[in-house]
């Protein structure tokens, strides 16, 4: 019996990249119903393999990335948008599941998000756009002059740990190892 599969897709909408191993979400019941120690060491080990990720990413937060792109302003949007590289930093986490993404016919098993808007706005600036009016085209351009292209922490530091091939093929290997036990664990109580 075979619960989950080796087929493995990655999603992205910049924000947050996500892992989806088809079959995982019956797996990890099924493995915490026969043991629930085992589900929670497969767990720790998927996160290990991932955190490496997330850690360069935030390594990739510059101090100030743009002279004039501060907090502490007048409007609204100031304090939810504005630089701060600690809290870009601690927005970069490595979360388990996640809701299914719209059309899709599968939600993902593990994702690295980044959480705070202004690292939403340093990932993705000039991704789908040039920008609107000359100060949006403006700050894309020194953005992407002093940070490089889109997809400058989350995606670039999966490509500098082997993201697709290195990454990809050591989750499904921990995957199968469980998948193992659990096949050997209901073997063994038939």
């Amino acid at each position: 019996m075979t619960l989950a599969s080796s087929e493995v897709a990655f999603e992205s909408d910049g924000v947050l990249l996500r892992v989806a191993v088809y079959g995982f979400n019956q797996f990890k019941k099924e493995l915490k119903n026969a043991d629930a120690s085992m589900r929670k060491a497969m767990d720790a080990e998927i996160r290990a393999i991932l955190t490496p990720v997330a850690e360069t990413a935030r390594g990739f937060v510059q101090e100030q990335p743009l002279r004039n792109w501060t907090t502490g302003g007048s409007g609204e949007w100031s304090s939810r948008i504005g630089y701060d590289a600690a809290n870009i930093r601690k927005g970069i986490k490595v979360l388990q599941g996640g809701r299914r993404a719209k059309g899709s016919a599968e939600s993902s098993a593990w994702k690295i998000s980044n959480t705070s808007g202004a690292g939403m706005i340093l990932e993705l600036a000039g991704r789908k756009s040039s920008g609107k009016g000359v100060w949006g085209q403006n700050f894309i351009k020194a953005l992407t002059a002093h940070n490089g292209a889109p997809s400058r922490l989350i995606w670039r530091a999966w490509d500098s740990q082997g993201g697709e091939n290195k990454i990809t093929q050591s989750v499904v290997d921990v995957v199968k190892k469980y998948e193992g036990e659990l096949q050997r664990l209901l073997a063994a109580g038939d």
